[in-house]
């Protein structure tokens, strides 16, 4: 397997609606419309490089 690396890292969330996921749960239906909405997924707009990490910890 390849080797992969990276050259910074950032942050991400990633919401569900919980209440249209139950509802389409109940009655058999795929859920994706639960997170398929406005701002339902946030990315930081910034990355951090991996060299700022102290040592041992981006290996």
């Amino acid at each position: 397997m390849a080797k992969v690396e990276a050259n910074g890292v950032t942050i991400g969330l990633d919401l569900t609606a919980r209440d249209v996921q139950q509802e389409l749960k109940s009655i058999g239906l795929p859920w994706e419309k639960a997170k398929a909405f406005d701002g339902s997924a946030y990315v930081a707009d910034s990355f951090t490089a991996v060299e700022s990490f102290p040592a041992g910890h981006h290996t």
